[in-house]
């Protein structure tokens, strides 16, 4: 199941999310942690599930999670319904 399909439903935060996707161009190419959360108004933990559990594609540089601006793009376009 989808963590994120919990938040399908609640049309505010959908809304948010396509308004942050036409400004994503403002965020660098690659992401930190903290610009996931802006992006999709969620906890640290919530980021790091999603990253965990495969649901948003990421990589590591050192100890530190980094996602790729497309990757986003992606997740909140497949999380819409």
């Amino acid at each position: 199941c989808c963590i994120m399909s919990c938040f399908a439903y609640n049309s505010t935060i959908i809304h948010t999310w396509r308004e942050k996707a036409m400004h994503l161009n403002q965020y660098p190419d690659i992401l930190t942690i903290k610009d996931c959360q802006d992006i999709l108004q969620v906890s640290r933990g919530t980021i790091l599930r999603l990253l965990h559990e495969d649901e948003l594609p990421a990589f590591r540089v050192g100890n530190r999670w980094r996602v790729r601006r497309e990757s986003m793009l992606a997740f909140i376009e497949k999380s819409e319904y």
